[in-house]
């Protein structure tokens, strides 16, 4: 308990320096957000009385104050597009974004663990080498443009797949795979090398010796001490996924996070990017938390480091 509530303090802390950091580099921004909004076809008049609306006419600590705790309180302000509360219009985007991140760490951790389990118990064979050409293929690729591959071969030449859209499995196969591919390669990597490692050592040996099979030997005994490092790779880059799937959302007209933030950013809708930037600094930091704890639960130790 103490270990789980020092990580939850640290996390607190960090979205409170999160939530400054923010609207510090939002201010730091040249010209008044109400006159770029307007083309400079405003008069000064309406300026400063969209300004006095916004709070915009105060100091900028006292602005903080108030940024800081409208935000602790869910109120992230109103989206000058949508004329909604920017957290409304975030939670209608928001599931599609996740569902979308999640379906690529669960697919890259399952193939990635699979090809690189097969690499490992098996170095040097045919099969690993090709899985190793397609590894760094995968990691050479940006993902924008695999996606734009995915769409001209499966949607425009075979017609097999949507090539934009959200809804159903068919829709979300080709940006699951566009976001995922960079963490296969990854976590297939480090699989095949924790993996080459561990079964040279000798407690592999004896269990060999003793007659239990390939697969009771993989599961039993080298798959738990091959998770710790499994386990860092996902948490280090499932945060940077939703940067990935920001651009992937536009390729496939995705409704998520991404597509409504270059939106945003393109009406200079400014309450509602500093809404989505922050949402992904927290999510961020929430994918942080969740790897920490299951370093506590996957080895003990960790709770008294």
């Amino acid at each position: 308990m103490a270990y789980l509530a020092s990580r939850l303090v640290r996390f607190v802390i960090q979205t409170l320096a999160a939530l400054v950091l923010v609207f510090v580099l939002f201010r730091l921004v040249p010209g008044n957000p109400v006159e770029l909004l307007s083309g400079g076809l405003a008069t000064q008049q309406q300026i400063a009385a969209v300004s006095r609306e916004m709070g915009l006419d105060l100091s900028l600590p006292v602005q903080l104050g108030r940024y800081m705790a409208m935000a602790i309180h869910g109120n992230l302000g109103v989206s000058l597009v949508y004329s909604e509360p920017v957290t409304t219009v975030i939670l209608r985007r928001l599931p599609a974004t996740l569902l979308l991140a999640g379906s690529a760490v669960a697919l890259a951790t399952v193939l990635g663990v699979a090809g690189g389990v097969y690499a490992g118990v098996h170095p040097g064979s045919r099969g690993a080498t090709w899985l190793m050409v397609l590894w760094s293929g995968l990691l050479s690729v940006p993902n924008f443009w695999l996606g734009l591959l995915l769409v001209d071969v499966f949607a425009v030449r075979l017609h097999w797949l949507p090539a934009i859209g959200y809804g159903g499995l068919g829709a979300l196969v080709m940006p699951v795979f566009a976001v995922a591919a960079r963490l296969i390669a990854l976590i297939a990597q480090v699989t095949r090398a924790e993996f080459e490692d561990l079964y040279r050592e000798p407690f592999v040996t004896v269990a060999r010796a003793k007659g239990l099979s390939g697969a009771r030997v993989i599961f039993a005994h080298v798959l738990r001490p091959a998770t710790m490092p499994i386990v860092t790779m996902v948490g280090m880059q499932a945060g940077y996924l939703l940067g990935g799937a920001v651009v992937i959302e536009n390729v496939f007209a995705y409704p998520g996070m991404g597509q409504l933030l270059m939106s945003a950013i393109g009406t200079r809708d400014y309450p509602l990017v500093e809404g989505i930037t922050l949402t992904f600094v927290v999510l961020f930091l929430a994918v942080n938390l969740l790897t920490d704890l299951a370093y506590a639960w996957l080895d003990p130790r960790v709770r008294y480091a």
